[in-house]
C-alpha cells in the first residue's frame, strides 16, 4: 500500500517491433476560438503518437516554420524522413 491508502499498480503495455521512431510526423494547423483566434501548430509522431503543440503568429510559411523548428526539430533529433500535413 502507498502512503495515500491506495494500492500501487502498473498498467501493462506492449509496443510493436515494427514502429519506426521519428520516421514520419503529421502536422496540422488549427484555430482555437477562445485564444484570440491564433493558429495552433499541432505535430504528431506517426509511430509513437507523441505530440507537441504551439501557438503561431499567422498562417504564412515563416510564422509556421520557425515555431516548428523551435518546438520539434531543435528539441529532438532533427528532421523526420517524412512530414505529412492535414488539409
Amino acid at each position: 500500500m502507498s502512503n495515500n491508502g491506495s494500492e500501487n499498480f502498473c498498467i501493462p503495455s506492449t509496443m510493436s517491433d515494427d514502429i519506426q521512431f521519428y520516421h514520419e510526423i503529421i502536422v496540422d494547423l488549427t484555430r482555437i476560438e477562445n485564444r484570440a483566434h491564433r493558429p495552433d501548430l499541432h505535430i504528431v509522431n506517426r509511430g509513437t503518437h507523441f505530440s507537441a503543440s504551439q501557438f503561431v503568429r499567422g498562417e504564412d510559411s515563416e510564422s509556421v516554420w520557425n515555431p516548428f523548428i523551435a518546438c520539434w526539430v531543435s528539441s529532438y533529433i532533427g528532421f523526420p524522413n517524412f512530414i505529412t500535413h492535414m488539409l
